[in-house]
C-alpha cells in the first residue's frame, strides 16, 4: 500500500525538522515499498490558504499510485 506523507514549513507541531521528522515517519514504514513525503510551500499545521494546492496534488498522487 502506498503512503504519502506531507508537511507544511509553518508547522507549529514539528518535533525536529520537517525532514527529519518525515523521515522518521519513513523509517517506521517498514513493509511499504511506495513512501513519498511532500512539503508544501507556505503551509503550516492546519493547510490555511493552500487547500486547493493539496487537493490537487492528492487527487494526482492517487491517481498514480493507486
Amino acid at each position: 500500500m502506498p503512503i504519502l506523507a506531507f508537511m507544511g514549513p509553518l508547522d507549529d507541531i514539528v518535533i525536529r525538522s520537517i525532514e527529519k521528522d518525515l523521515e522518521l515517519i519513513k523509517s517506521k514504514a517498514l513493509a511499504c515499498n511506495n513512501f513519498k513525503t511532500k512539503i508544501f510551500d507556505g503551509a503550516n499545521h492546519l493547510y490555511e490558504g493552500i487547500e486547493k494546492e493539496i487537493g490537487l496534488y492528492l487527487i494526482k498522487w492517487i491517481n498514480e499510485n493507486i
